[in-house]
């Protein structure tokens, strides 16, 4: 059910409304926090419930258990554990764990008659068990080298029939090379114009259009019970993996007209009336060019990682059972931009859940998900994954769940089970503009950039993108308190942020300046080097003090000039210089220069200024300079006395 090569015909579509104008409203969802028991997938050979070993090879086989921790006493437990059968095959099963051996009085393992990939568990105990254990051994062989999700669902835990709160957790067998996350700071890899749906993680905006032609009318009950469909569909995909972090933003129109009747042309035709209803709308081209501008619109306008336009059309449901007349209902092109779908058509599989399950079907043909009842294995998403044909989800017969195999190719994989799909699970770069080796000024300015770097995409020919963002950038020296570097806005690219701070007044010696930038998933990365601030004492190759007047009459001037003559070598060095003037009457006069900066080699003549008291004295003067290798205030600690020059001078009345 394909055309154009990327065209897919979701044969389970449902139709969509929405009230007149823009709307924000947010789907999501929350993780539920349960106590209890936690039922979980386990490696033995490498003590994680994630088998992730490039070196499985097709034809190789491996074990699984799944355990049981922290549990109460139960006599009832049933489960199913899922996984992909294109990429692995269940060749053994045994219940003979620790938890239940030599206690069951019934059990039961087998694939479901309708669901390959699922293995479904139920077991009753003749001694309630308690306690952690192994509920059950599993063997499986490697088909292809791919990856696959390791799911335990639908468990239920009892005690006399009351049922035990628990927690699921799964894994993923991947024994794909480990990819290395490409650093490249010329290179924005924030989504693109035409990267609209690449993977289904983050925000998500949703344009929900629903045309009017010439023979049918939407009704207001119409408009809302679609548009209540859609918003449901979008939070049973906010449900599926928490981790994801799903938010959608619906922008809304109603009743566009066109002056074509949509479900009287063929579904494999709707460029032809998606066309003149987005010009219609104010953006101009073909349907292809059109849609995709919007897409960046309200992708823009509600700040999103992704956006795609549902285009739900009325019809008549008694007609040819609400099909288009190529006797389709809905479909969906991988990537986006958009998915199209009759109101309501009673030919849908499972059509009593319409208005949900079609939506939620086409929606993951826009993020990469393949049908999964067409009896071919297709590769698809960002990840590249298979998927299962027969899988028990909505990729199959329009059932609200998702098969470990859709899940992958949409994107939601964790394959250490910290809660952060791997595609967000990449540590960011950090570079520093030429950083700085030796100090020598009294403030230093250090720049640089961070970037979120994305995670490379298995799809070939794909362009890898990440949806990250740098949201802080802090510094310290010699492992001392962080400190928050300038950010600068990041209108130009998503995933770059330029930042910048300042070294201030550093002792002498080496110091390890360390650099940490953290992104938006929570992850750090950190950058260390060294900077020298010298150490030592100047060499003062020259130091002369004099006074510009040798005589001053007061009636004339009242003010003495003061100089000093300073050159040094060795090291750079902050100076000052206090003059001491002693008169007739043995009172000290003390007068202090500002403080200087000197580099070495550097010839500075320092000046300052004296009012003599109004009487007659000579007055012997010593000039001593001052010298230290931070700027401080004079006379304050931390400055070393250096070589004194001593001259005369008169002052008459």
């Amino acid at each position: 059910m394909t055309f154009l090569a990327i065209l897919l015909i979701a044969l389970f579509l449902s139709s969509t409304g929405v009230a007149t104008g823009r709307s924000n409203i947010m789907a999501y969802a929350q993780q539920a926090i349960n106590s209890g028991p936690l039922i979980s997938v386990w490696s033995p050979a490498v003590s994680s419930g994630n088998i992730t070993d490039p070196n499985l090879l097709p034809g190789d086989t491996f074990s699984l258990s799944v355990n049981i921790t922290n549990s109460p006493q139960y006599d009832f437990y049933s489960f199913d554990l899922g996984f992909n059968p294109s990429v692995i095959q269940l060749v053994n099963t045994t219940l003979k764990g620790t938890v239940f051996y030599q206690h069951t009085i019934y059990q039961s393992v087998f694939n479901y008659t309708f669901t390959p990939g699922v293995l479904h568990v139920v077991v009753e105990g003749g001694i309630t068990p308690q306690g952690n254990g192994i509920l059950l051994n599993t063997f499986f062989t490697v088909l292809i080298t791919s990856l696959s999700n390791l799911r335990v669902t639908n468990s239920v835990l009892a005690l006399q029939g009351i049922q035990i709160d628990h927690r699921n957790m799964g894994g993923c067998f991947n024994n794909r090379p480990p990819l290395v996350p490409q650093s490249n700071f010329t290179i924005d890899s924030s989504p693109g114009f035409h990267d609209t749906s690449s993977f289904m993680i983050g925000k998500i905006a949703v344009g929900i259009i629903l045309p009017n032609g010439p023979l049918y009318n939407w009704t207001d009950a119409q408009v809302n019970q679609s548009i209540s469909g859609i918003k449901a569909a979008m939070n049973f995909w906010a449900s599926q993996d928490p981790g994801a972090n799903l938010t959608f933003y619906f922008d809304t129109h109603i009743r566009v007209p066109t002056s074509y009747e949509p479900t009287k042309l063929p579904l494999s035709q709707d460029t032809i009336w998606i066309t003149q209803v987005m010009n219609s709308l104010g953006y101009p081209g073909d349907a292809f060019t059109a849609t995709r501008a919007y897409d960046n619109v309200i992708r823009k306008a509600n700040n999103t990682d992704w956006a795609y336009t549902i285009f739900v059309v009325d019809n008549d449901p008694q007609f040819i059972q609400g099909r288009f007349a190529d006797y389709q209902y809905a479909h969906a092109l991988i990537g986006g931009p958009w998915l199209t779908m009759a109101r309501l058509s009673s030919w849908a599989f499972n059509s009593n859940q319409y208005y949900v399950a079609v939506p939620s079907h086409e929606t993951g043909h826009i993020f990469g998900a393949t049908d999964e009842y067409d009896t071919a294995l297709e590769y698809s998403g960002y990840l590249w994954t298979p998927d299962a044909d027969g899988s028990l989800g909505l990729m199959n017969r329009n059932t609200l769940a998702v098969s470990t195999s859709t899940e992958a190719q949409v994107g939601h994989v964790d394959c250490n089970g910290d809660g952060i799909p791997d595609i967000l699970e990449t540590r960011p770069a950090i570079a520093v503009n030429s950083p700085p080796t030796v100090i020598t000024s009294p403030v230093t300015t250090v720049m640089g950039e961070a970037i979120a770097t994305s995670y490379p995409t298995l799809r070939p020919g794909g362009r890898d993108i990440s949806i990250g963002r740098i949201s802080a950038v802090q510094y310290s020296i010699d492992q001392g308190t962080l400190t928050d570097a300038l950010l600068a806005p990041s209108n130009v690219s998503r995933t770059i942020r330029d930042f910048a701070f300042n070294i201030t007044n550093p002792s002498g010696g080496s110091h390890n300046i360390t650099i940490q930038a953290m992104n938006s998933a929570g992850i750090f990365a950190s950058t260390t080097f060294t900077i020298q601030v010298p150490v030592g004492t100047p060499s003062f190759q020259k130091f002369v003090a004099s006074a510009v007047s040798h005589h001053i009459g007061l009636r004339k001037s009242s003010e003495e000039t003061l100089l000093a003559d300073v050159n040094i070598t060795g090291v750079p060095a902050y100076v000052y210089v206090q003059f001491k003037m002693v008169g007739g009457n043995n009172t000290p006069y003390f007068v202090t220069s500002q403080v200087t900066r000197l580099s070495v080699g550097e010839e500075t003549i320092i000046q300052t200024s004296w009012t003599p008291p109004p009487i007659r004295a000579r007055y012997q003067t010593e000039a001593t300079i001052f010298y230290s290798q931070l700027p401080i205030q004079p006379n304050a600690l931390g400055w070393s006395a250096g070589p004194a020059s001593n001259f005369t001078f008169i002052v008459t009345k």
